[in-house]
């Protein structure tokens, strides 16, 4: 690529930032979590739903802030299943929030249910701290420019 001003060099590199966040990184990012919530969470608990809902809950986002990328991987509750307790007549809180938070941090001092923390969060994003940088070199490599 030729470019004839600097500011047609900067604005080639953030469009390929972009577009290698978007197709790329965030997919992996994506792929840790559901790594970390399959392995922290299903394979630790006694919850073998075929579906699992929580991977495939799995989302990820990109968006330009600040004159930079902000890229962000969550589990996204729209994408899970409603939860209303049978139990409760009437009851029609959405709780997929709270579902996914107490999973992840765990609850206690209830008198009905109690459970320990997955961490699956946690461990997704340190998962991803550890190999961010090296899916964007990957990526880069794949388009031609090679990093250091």
């Amino acid at each position: 690529m030729v470019h004839d001003t600097y500011s047609s060099l900067i604005k080639d590199i953030n469009n390929t930032l972009k577009n290698v966040a978007q197709t790329d990184v965030s997919k992996e990012m994506e792929s840790s979590l559901r790594r970390a919530t399959n392995e922290f969470f299903y394979m630790r608990t006694h919850v073998h739903h075929p579906n699992r809902y929580l991977v495939q809950a799995v989302d990820s986002q990109v968006k330009e802030s600040d004159g930079g990328l902000e890229l962000s991987v969550f589990h996204n509750p729209s994408k899970m299943s409603q939860y209303y307790p049978s139990w409760v007549q009437g009851y029609s809180d959405d709780n997929r929030n709270n579902i996914i938070l107490w999973l992840n941090e765990g609850t206690s001092g209830s008198p009905i249910y109690n459970h320990e923390a997955y961490r699956f969060i946690d461990k997704g994003k340190e998962d991803i701290d550890n190999k961010v940088v090296n899916w964007y070199k990957m990526a880069l490599k794949k388009r031609g420019i090679e990093v250091l």
